[in-house]
C-alpha cells in the first residue's frame, strides 16, 4: 500500500491486482514503452510492457472514508 500526506490528508492506495503488457485493448495505438526510460520500473516493466494495476484509493476525512477506484 501506498501513502501520500497532502496537507491534513492522507490518501493511501490499495492495489487489488497489477499485471504487465497486453495493453492492445485498452490502448490500441500505444507503441512499446521500452525507450522511455522514467517509466521503469513504476509504469514499465523491464522488456517496455506498460504496468496496468486495478485498485482504489483510500481519502479519510474526519467523519467520513470517501473511496476512489482507480486503474
Amino acid at each position: 500500500m501506498n501513502t501520500w500526506q497532502i496537507g491534513n490528508f492522507t490518501v493511501s492506495r490499495i492495489v487489488e491486482m497489477q499485471v504487465a503488457g497486453g495493453t492492445k485493448f485498452i490502448l490500441p495505438d500505444a507503441t512499446r514503452a521500452a525507450e522511455i526510460s522514467w517509466l521503469k520500473p513504476h509504469f514499465a516493466d523491464h522488456e517496455g510492457n506498460l504496468i496496468m494495476s486495478i485498485g482504489v484509493q483510500l481519502e479519510p476525512t474526519p467523519g467520513h472514508t470517501p473511496i476512489a477506484a482507480s486503474t
